[in-house]
């Protein structure tokens, strides 16, 4: 039987480990339900609370990561040289700002909720 209705999709990986004070376990395809009841993990209600907060932000800054990566690997920027020292320079278009200062907003918030669960 599959538990993927039970989890959130950062939780469905091929096996997760799940420490909880003295709790190991292994979630796997094979996981059944008496597997799950018999972790008693309602007393550890809080340590798995924070397991799934931080597996669930992790998908996203994961998320944001590859769309970045999807975005720069396929900018194309030219090349133009300095009139006065000819120097190669990157020539920006107004596209490539907006993109750059979207990006940077995206990168900042993602970086914020990282340092929020730090503290």
């Amino acid at each position: 039987m599959r538990w993927g209705f039970v989890l959130t999709p950062a939780e469905q990986c091929d096996n997760v480990v799940v420490v909880c004070g003295q709790v190991k376990f292994m979630l796997n395809d094979k996981t059944t339900l008496s597997d799950l009841l018999s972790l008693n993990l309602h007393k550890y209600e809080d340590e798995v609370k924070n397991i799934v907060d931080k597996a669930v932000k992790e998908m996203s800054m994961e998320k944001v990561l590859k769309e970045l990566n999807t975005t720069w690997t396929a900018m194309e920027f030219q090349h133009i040289k300095h009139p006065r020292t000819g120097t190669t320079m990157l020539q920006t278009s107004e596209e490539v700002i907006e993109t750059l200062e979207d990006n940077q907003v995206r990168e900042e918030n993602t970086g914020l909720e990282c340092k929020r669960r730090k503290q």
